[in-house]
Formats: C-alpha cells, sequence, structure tokens
C-alpha cells in the first residue's frame, strides 16, 4: 500500500483528495496546522500529523517525529495555497515561503518522496489573449496570487533531490465549495 502525505487535506481541493486517494486504497495521512478543524479527517478516519509552516526549526523537528512514525513515504501531494487575502504578503508567505520551509525541513532531515506534487494554479500564464499554453510557456501572471505560485514553481525547479510533479488548476468548484456559491 502506498503511503501519501497530503498537505493542505483540510481545504476544498485536498479533503477531496483525501476520499480520492482512501477510495484508491492508498495509506493517506493528512498535514495539518494545529488551528485546523479536524472534523472532517476524524469523521472519515484519516490520520493527521501536525506541521507548523511557518517555523523553521519546529517544522524541522515536525518531519524527523514523522519520519519516525512513517519510514517510507511514497508520495507527498503539496496543496497549501492563498487564493484570497487583503494583505498582498500572505499570498508570497503561504504559496511560496511556506513550501520553501517545507522542502528546505525535508531536505535538512533526509527525508524524500519518491513523488512531489505542487498543486500550483494556471494563474502562472494569464493573458490577454487567447493562446496556447505549453509546459514551457513563459510565466505571465497579472495577480499576487499567479505571482507567488509562479515564484513556488520556480524555486521547484532548483530542487532535485526527489521527482516533482507540477499541477495548473483552473479555478476549481463543486460540493462543499463556497466561494462560487454566490457566482
Amino acid at each position: 500500500m502506498s503511503k501519501l502525505l497530503i498537505l493542505g487535506a483540510t481545504g476544498f481541493i485536498g479533503s477531496h483528495l483525501c476520499l480520492a486517494a482512501k477510495g484508491h486504497d492508498m495509506d493517506v495521512v493528512a498535514a495539518v496546522r494545529k488551528e485546523s478543524n479536524l472534523r472532517f479527517l476524524q469523521k472519515n478516519n484519516i490520520p493527521y500529523f501536525n506541521f507548523q509552516l511557518n517555523q523553521v526549526d519546529l517544522l524541522h523537528q515536525q518531519i524527523i517525529n514523522f519520519k519516525k512514525e512513517h519510514p517510507q513515504l511514497d508520495s507527498i501531494i503539496y496543496n497549501v495555497g492563498c487564493t484570497q487575502s487583503l494583505n498582498t504578503k500572505d499570498y508570497y508567505q503561504i504559496n511560496f515561503q511556506y513550501l520553501k520551509n517545507f522542502v528546505k525541513a525535508l531536505q535538512k532531515a533526509d527525508y524524500f518522496p519518491k513523488k512531489f506534487l505542487f498543486t500550483s494554479s494556471l494563474a502562472v500564464h494569464q493573458s490577454q489573449k487567447r493562446e496556447t499554453i505549453q509546459e514551457n510557456t513563459a510565466f505571465n501572471p497579472l495577480t499576487h496570487y499567479g505571482k507567488s505560485k509562479a515564484q513556488a514553481e520556480e524555486f521547484l525547479s532548483y530542487v532535485n533531490d526527489f521527482s516533482i510533479i507540477i499541477t495548473r488548476p483552473t479555478a476549481v468548484y463543486g460540493p462543499k465549495d463556497l466561494n462560487f456559491l454566490p457566482l
């Protein structure tokens, strides 16, 4: 059974990822913040582990502790993200710096998954004209959200310790989503 760690597991996309992975008989562990609402995980019997992405030294120790409990890790889905904020700094802190902190802590703990999937966004390629976007199309973000996701992708392009897969979903909505409800 594959061991999968999902960061951002209590959010809209993350909760669906957890259920889909469980449905495919994967051994799922959710990474959570200490202030996370855990009802969904508890209701679905999904084990969780606390990671404080904003505290580098503590995060390193948390990864060491996680490694002791889970010595073999097949995959990580890094689905942490800030899509809306009144404070511009939040986008860069959450979408870029937290990712950087996490990857650096993995490296420092010598703990590498076989695969690392990063949820980016199509916002790294926003354009006023219609054009086909290819994998090597240059970034053209128009928002702080898109710029912070592009910065995270740029950082990951220099990480060689594990296989990295980057997805760039468009706007995502569906059951349990409240952001698109007004539309």
